[in-house]
């Protein structure tokens, strides 16, 4: 492992975005357990590949870490990496770095009309903040993507932390945003 991430480091000295090296240096940082490392590497990987199957994994890496700056969400039949949303302290307005991972899912439910998501926020003691935050999500995608039928971006928020389960952990996260693909009733979608 040791030679292999010396490797890497010449290759990215070579080639500082190139892929496989980005996603390797941080798996090989992994199986030597030098964690603090490991976890700058996988936000590198994902700052300049956020998309695909390496993204997911990466992330899935990440989360294991307790770190939720990215998240893998299920949006209809799809699993996509998003940067976590962010929020003004204290406040529902959405931090601009924020708009990028709003618009992947904008576009997505722009271009499949069938896609339908619950938007739940969490705020550890403020059901109110929470409850600002989720509307402001959701004025953000109507505003941006007026295709989107409002009823088609359900909310929901809590005054409590979420609790965040990967594969082998459990975390708690005092404010957060969840997206959650809506679960359609197939009796009904057939008498439509």
């Amino acid at each position: 492992y040791h030679k292999a991430l010396g490797n890497y480091k010449k290759v990215l000295e070579l080639d500082p975005d190139n892929p496989s090296a980005l996603y390797n240096r941080a798996l090989v940082l992994n199986r030597l357990k030098r964690s603090a490392e490991e976890r700058q590497a996988w936000l590198d990987y994902l700052s300049m590949y956020s998309g695909g199957p390496m993204a997911r994994q990466a992330t899935a890496h990440l989360n294991e870490m307790g770190d939720f700056q990215y998240r893998n969400y299920l949006i209809g039949s799809r699993t996509i990496t998003l940067k976590s949303i962010r929020f003004q302290p204290v406040s529902p307005e959405i931090e601009k770095n924020s708009y990028e991972s709003l618009d992947i899912l904008g576009n997505i439910m722009k271009n499949n009309q069938k896609v339908s998501v619950h938007i739940v926020t969490y705020q550890k003691n403020n059901s109110k903040l929470a409850e600002a935050r989720a509307k402001s999500v959701k004025s953000y995608l109507l505003k941006k993507y007026p295709e989107i039928d409002s009823s088609r971006l359900i909310l929901s928020w809590f005054g409590v932390s979420e609790q965040i389960k990967t594969e082998k952990k459990s975390f708690k996260a005092d404010e957060s945003v969840n997206f959650i693909t809506a679960v359609q009733d197939k009796k009904a979608a057939l008498r439509k």
